[in-house]
């Protein structure tokens, strides 16, 4: 599992037979399944809620998230 700032994800690799056997063994037939790269998933993430980071750290996004809340 990989913990990001913006939310956790499971990443499986391998060839297709692989991670087709792995999801049926996982159980996650029916979960979404999301094939973009962790630099486009943060970029999706900072734009929906308004961001302007640079870079994807723990501290900046939680500092973005209070700056932009408003008043």
């Amino acid at each position: 599992v990989d913990e990001l700032p913006f939310g956790n994800y499971v990443e499986i690799e391998g060839s297709l037979a692989a991670i087709e056997n792995l999801v049926d063994k996982l159980g996650f037939n029916d979960v979404e399944r999301i094939t973009s790269g962790y630099y486009e998933l943060f970029q999706r993430a900072k734009n929906r809620q308004g961001l302007s980071l640079a870079h994807c750290t723990f501290t900046g996004w939680q500092a973005g998230l209070k700056s932009s809340i408003p008043d």
